[in-house]
């Protein structure tokens, strides 16, 4: 079998009565930014940003944090303004967003292991750097953007090793399901 990448989109409607309305929007436009400055952000500017637009802002702002830290983890030089978005969702009928939130992950890399880019640094400043950053760095982060710093601890202490298993079991379930799909679509 050749290989295969397997999506689940998360911007398009589910099935014909989906009657939602999907909006992405990423932060270079929430920020008001052109495209060219998708490099010229911080983690700090994204979360002012953040804040007032979410319907849930505390754990949208926890998930920034932890995309800042995930990214970092993986060496992950891509996670620009482009790469990170809101999902505005609004139900059928109505006449304005019912939800609006951080946009699940999508396009993390880890960038170092490109021929070029041994020495790649994060694409978005946090504290002021973009390389050589510690924990201490992410609980500064944590008291700027406002994120409890227990939640942080959490996030870069106990939760990693966890966290990373449990993405690995769902990227399984998902490549499986994807494959029996494939599998079943070309029987047909």
């Amino acid at each position: 079998m050749s290989p295969a990448l397997v999506v689940e989109r998360f911007d398009v409607r589910r099935g014909p009565t989906d009657r939602r309305y999907l909006a992405l929007e990423d932060f270079c436009s929430v920020l008001d930014l052109p495209a060219s400055a998708k490099y010229d952000g911080t983690i700090e500017r994204m979360a002012r940003g953040l804040r007032p637009l979410s319907t849930d802002p505390a754990a949208d702002i926890e998930t920034l944090f932890r995309r800042a830290f995930f990214a970092w983890l993986i060496a992950d030089g891509d996670m620009h303004l482009k790469n990170l978005a809101l999902l505005k969702i609004a139900e059928s009928g109505s006449k304005r967003f019912d939800t609006v939130r951080f946009a699940p992950l999508y396009d993390a890399v880890t960038t170092r292991v490109f021929p070029g880019l041994g020495g790649d640094r994060m694409a978005l400043k946090l504290n002021g750097k973009d390389d050589r950053l510690t924990r201490q760095d992410f609980l500064t982060l944590a008291r700027t953007i406002e994120l409890p710093v227990a939640r942080a601890e959490e996030a870069t202490v106990r939760s990693p090793l966890p966290c990373a298993r449990q993405c690995l079991r769902w990227l399984c379930r998902r490549f499986s399901n994807g494959l029996m799909l494939l599998k079943q679509r070309r029987s047909e």
